[in-house]
């Protein structure tokens, strides 16, 4: 669901005298692609380079000197990272080099593209301003999550920030880190939370009975069956928080009902029971599911928890409620061993045809010659072949019954025989 994209170790907290720059990055790096610099003593000196997250190079300025330069800065970030992303907030974070006084504060805009033709005579459009950072010469942060959004939402590539002075008639500068340096702090870092709408959801099952009923249909015997998906979420960190939304309808699509699961985290598997009441025996119905993953945003109460739908399956095949079990008992009969008379022999193995006797929807037979019942599909004909080898000449017995499709049972035929000497 939720995924902090750190740049730099900036976000981290942590320094680089003991590591290496890759190192220091947390979740997956979102480096500025640019940056520039214009100051009105040079106003038509451009300053302008690829970002480059090396140990060397120049640092960026921005406020008014006493001797009346006033600096302003641009980052260029890449945003294509959150493309199909909803954007929750971000942030952009620089570490103070050096400072005159600690103040004013420092305004954060969205601007126009930056290039290396950027001077303080030819700055891009100052778009609008998104937030200010209070003096502070240790470190400096700024909303730009609306910026960050509306980028995401265009399709753009890239936001571009700037940076200057909430009151650039008074004395007072800060010098930020553009790049890492050796035991100290890092360069500009933006971090950017998120989330993903939940995958479509797959591995559609349906239960006669409840959640860990083996899979049936499309023919079941209850009205009250079970619905299971795997729901998944394209943001694997293991700590999505999502639920599945169960709807089901009649054969003509009208809905029914709805059920919500519990809120479980990470990829799972969601199931409802359809309550009573709903289904009745006879009817076909359908039904679908999408999953949905949480999010929390800062409101002006508090956190605030929404949900992020996930596309809907499609509608899944029908399925029959039958609770009428077959009327007639299968019809047995054997060439081999003719109901109650001695046929064939001990030691002979003989057959046993199962006929559905005028029952339409067998699906097998059990069937039992004393040792327990049996299953055993029925053919496209709705019979079915057994057989059996006799080891002795006392009488025998074969009970069966047919089974539909739903899973009704029939009632119970009894066909006895013997088996002739050796």
């Amino acid at each position: 669901m939720k995924r902090l994209l750190a740049v730099l170790a900036s976000m981290a907290m942590v320094t680089l005298a003991a590591v290496t720059p890759a190192a220091a990055q947390t979740g997956l790096a979102v480096n500025p692609t640019a940056w520039a610099s214009v100051t009105s003593q040079d106003p038509d000196q451009a300053h302008w380079s690829e970002y480059e997250p090396t140990w060397e190079g120049a640092d960026v300025s921005v406020g008014r000197t006493d001797h009346g330069e006033v600096t302003r800065a641009f980052f260029e970030l890449d945003v294509t990272a959150f493309a199909g992303k909803r954007v929750l907030d971000a942030n952009f974070v620089l570490y103070v080099r050096a400072h005159g006084a600690c103040g004013p504060d420092t305004e954060m805009w969205e601007t126009g593209r930056i290039s290396s033709q950027t001077t303080w005579n030819d700055q891009p459009q100052w778009l609008r301003e998104l937030s200010t950072s209070p003096a502070d010469c240790g470190v400096q942060g700024w909303m730009i999550s609306e910026a960050v959004k509306d980028a995401v939402a265009r399709g753009d590539e890239v936001v571009t920030i700037g940076l200057k002075s909430a009151d650039e008639s008074t004395a007072g500068r800060y010098v930020f880190w553009t790049t890492p340096s050796v035991g100290n702090a890092t360069g500009p870092g933006m971090s950017v939370r998120y989330n993903t709408v939940p995958d479509v959801p797959s591995g559609q099952a349906v239960t006669a009975g409840d959640c860990q009923a083996p899979p049936g249909g499309p023919y079941l015997r209850t009205t009250t069956p079970s619905f299971l998906a795997m729901l998944t979420d394209p943001d694997h960190g293991g700590n999505e928080i999502m639920r599945g939304r169960f709807e089901w309808a009649d054969a003509a699509g009208a809905k029914i009902g709805e059920a919500v699961t519990t809120e479980q985290t990470g990829d799972a598997r969601h199931c409802v029971t359809v309550p009573a009441g709903q289904l009745a025996d006879g009817g076909s119905y359908t039904w679908r599911v999408r999953a949905e993953n949480s999010y929390t945003v800062v409101g002006p109460g508090g956190y605030e928890t929404y949900w992020d739908m996930g596309e809907w399956s499609a509608w899944q095949p029908e399925l029959h409620i039958d609770q009428a079990p077959p009327a007639n008992p299968p019809a047995i009969s054997s060439a081999d061993f003719p109901e109650n008379q001695v046929g064939g022999r001990v030691g002979q193995p003989g057959t046993f045809t199962l006929a559905p006797n005028g029952v339409t929807d067998v699906a097998s037979y059990d069937y039992d010659f004393g040792r327990g019942f049996v299953p055993v599909r029925a053919g496209a004909d709705g019979t079915a072949t057994v057989t059996f080898t006799p080891t002795n000449t006392f009488p025998q017995r074969l009970i069966a019954r047919s089974v539909d499709r739903a899973g009704n049972l029939g009632p119970t035929v009894t066909y006895a025989f013997r088996a002739a000497p050796r």
